[in-house]
């Protein structure tokens, strides 16, 4: 899971905390802005020879039910926009790469990209399979489309039928192995 994938354009990469340790992503990738959410994790752990083009911004959001990440969804999408508008690599990360930073990037391109959120997330799973919102960050993303463009995309029932699903084709595979 510390692969970064090109989620949009060679600009926009997903990753986790652990992507960051390889020796030179953020030159490879041209990272210009990293996105961290996490309360925790330092921002990099490169040399700092690296760091002086690079803009960090830390989104201090927990993994907790409670969590309320939807009142970040406005400046984040319009920062990694400004970034692309200007440019720049984004690279949006947090401790994992699976929850936190998949919302703000779904959260992107529902509002830059004008993607349903049906549409943003099929996208993002096709470029990082196991890219999966926690249900209350689902919730604030189906509260975001909903204001964004007056009617979802998808439902809770959906979603919790299509997390049934993957968890049950992945453990069938893994038991006929």
């Amino acid at each position: 899971m510390n692969v970064v994938c090109n989620v949009l354009d060679n600009f926009l990469f997903l990753g986790s905390a652990e992507s960051l340790k390889k020796r030179n992503v953020l030159m490879e990738k041209s990272i210009s802005l990293v996105i961290n959410a996490t309360v925790d994790v330092p921002h990099a752990t490169v040399d700092s020879s690296q760091l002086q083009e690079v803009e960090f911004l830390r989104i201090p959001v927990t993994d907790k039910p409670d969590s309320l990440l939807s009142s970040h969804f406005d400046t984040v999408s319009d920062k990694i926009e400004e970034a692309r508008l200007s440019g720049k690599n984004v690279l949006v990360h947090c401790r994992a790469g699976i929850s936190r930073s998949s919302t703000l990037v779904l959260a992107y391109l529902m509002k830059h990209k004008e993607m349903t959120l049906l549409d943003a997330y099929r996208h993002v799973k096709s470029r990082r399979p196991f890219a999966q919102p926690k249900p209350n960050f689902w919730q604030q993303l189906m509260d975001f489309e909903k204001e964004l463009f007056g009617k979802n995309s998808v439902t809770m029932e959906k979603f919790t039928r299509e997390l049934t699903w993957e968890f049950l084709k992945k453990h069938s595979e893994a038991q006929t192995v």
